[in-house]
């Protein structure tokens, strides 16, 4: 009964083993690819990779179509068609250029010696004020992520970059160091059992060729009985 139990428990041990070497395993990797995933938003929203940028749509202009806190990725076009959604600078009362981009939908392209496009916000009632001029357009939105700016925003805050890059980073380094200390910990035990079984390998070769000796009988004995034997002649 005490065997069984002992087997059962051993199974039992090592299945719980199993399960956590996955849950860390599976961990590890969810803390990788969102290290991976905050640092491709970063770098999309402040300088972009090969003409594409990401940026967060801020206002409910497009209405359901793009909602506000989606994370859009936009690329040039060599040329825009009608019903393409677009993301472009606009310029304030002075003249001067807004800092963030503006996101509507082309209605309708303005041919002639200046290239023009007017736009409307999905959610608008009407066509916006103005022309965009093509030397204004950043690019044409390709992909959108509903919700998913307020991730990029945090992300790029110095309490995301905390939380989502030095935090996860950390565990892993943790995680790698004591994986590291425990294998260190496993050749020093293994040379330790190595040498305490050398040792005792030795002392019992030892002790059997002490004893073989022995069997064989002691020189100073043998000897010592001769001389008796003449002794008594």
């Amino acid at each position: 009964m005490r065997i069984q139990t002992t087997i059962m428990s051993s199974v039992m041990t090592m299945k719980l083993k199993k399960i956590l070497n996955i849950f860390t395993a599976l961990t590890q990797l969810l803390l990788i690819l969102l290290i991976i995933l905050t640092l491709a938003v970063t770098f999309l929203s402040r300088r972009g990779i090969s003409n594409l940028r990401a940026f967060v749509i801020s206002t409910g202009s497009m209405g359901t179509s793009i909602p506000a806190g989606s994370l859009i990725i936009t690329q040039p076009q060599d040329s825009y068609q009608k019903d393409d959604i677009i993301t472009y600078y606009t310029n304030d009362s002075n003249g001067n250029r807004q800092k963030l981009p503006t996101t509507h939908r082309l209605v309708e392209v303005k041919q002639g010696e200046n290239l023009g496009y007017q736009t409307k916000g999905d959610g608008n009632q009407t066509v916006d004020p103005f022309i965009t001029p093509a030397k204004s357009l950043i690019g044409k939105v390709i992909f959108h992520l509903p919700f998913f700016g307020y991730f990029s925003n945090f992300a790029q805050s110095r309490n995301g970059f905390i939380f989502l890059i030095v935090i996860p980073a950390t565990i892993l380094i943790y995680g790698e160091i004591n994986t590291i200390f425990k294998e260190i910990n496993k050749l020093i035990k293994k040379k330790k059992v190595g040498a305490t079984l050398a040792v005792a390998r030795k002392k019992h070769l030892s002790s059997r060729g002490s004893a073989n000796w022995r069997r064989r009988g002691d020189p100073v004995g043998i000897a010592t009985s001769s001389d008796k034997s003449e002794s008594s002649q």
